[in-house]
């Protein structure tokens, strides 16, 4: 069968190498992962057709699976999914092309990985923590407690009588004015547990991002780059962040290693 010319991309690697790896590639059976050097780089690659492969599932994993592999060996800059180049050729020419952003970001990615963290802090373990702990409710709700206890006692006068239903209206009010008040409060401690968590890791690492909250009960969604020697120690503190907030009913997930897809994540225009 005649070699294909067409290459998917999958990452760009330090290295004049060429290599093979055990892994196959998008294209299917048979189609071996390989590298294809340019100087002291080399894109990591394997044959397909000339046709980007559509998002499927199986194609998706495949992409990732290649540049998890890849990177237990090398420090990789990722492309975004779907990158095909019509030869050998236009590959050597896009590293060509791009040969000092790719040497700048492979420097200031060597030895560094990709570790995520969510933090999961559910609406009912939150709004007991503002109750229990909001100045601001508790002010409120001695406020209602006075007026209530008014309203009744000018309920009990004949002449106090229009005072008392003026204040139970606004005892009424009150009720609805409460909630939005606690739901403020809710707001304002999603912010300040979720920027507390973040700059308190974001100090142990070499650089960090928030990206998008997946849910109302998640709080913090972010990625941490983290040298592979800083890994365990950064993961202890993230267990010592979780057991310090257990009781508030926060959950804490760490996943990783990544491929620093937030940190950097190239086109490759083809």
């Amino acid at each position: 069968m005649q070699k294909r010319e067409t290459k998917y991309v999958y990452c760009i690697i330090p290295g004049d190498e060429r290599r093979v790896f055990s892994r196959e590639g998008i294209g299917g059976p048979g189609n071996q992962v390989h590298t294809i050097p340019y100087r002291d780089i080399s894109a990591v690659v394997s044959d397909a057709s000339l046709e980007p492969p559509e998002p499927t599932i199986e194609c998706v994993l495949a992409h990732e699976g290649v540049i998890e592999e890849v990177m237990a060996e090398h420090t990789v800059l990722p492309l975004r999914f779907g990158v095909v180049f019509a030869s050998e050729a236009r590959v050597k020419e896009m590293l060509a092309e791009n040969y000092p952003q790719y040497k700048e970001n492979l420097a200031r990615l060597d030895g560094k990985v990709e570790l995520g963290l969510k933090v999961l802090w559910g609406e009912e373990e939150i709004r007991r923590e503002v109750e229990r702990a909001s100045e601001r409710v508790a002010r409120f709700r001695e406020e209602m407690a006075g007026r209530a206890q008014e309203s009744k006692r000018a309920r009990g006068t004949p002449a106090m009588r229009g005072k008392g239903y003026y204040l139970q209206m606004k005892l009424e009010k009150d009720v609805t004015q409460l909630e939005q008040l606690v739901q403020e409060e809710m707001e304002v401690a999603r912010e300040r547990e979720a920027l507390r968590i973040f700059q308190d890791l974001r100090g142990r690492a070499v650089d960090a991002c928030l990206t998008r909250l997946l849910d109302q009960s998640m709080i913090l969604n972010a990625a941490f780059l983290v040298s592979r020697g800083e890994m365990e120690s950064f993961s202890q503190r993230v267990e010592e962040l979780k057991s310090a907030n257990v009781e508030k009913g926060m959950e804490f997930a760490l996943s990783g290693p990544w491929p620093p897809y937030n940190f950097v994540c190239l086109e490759g225009k083809s």
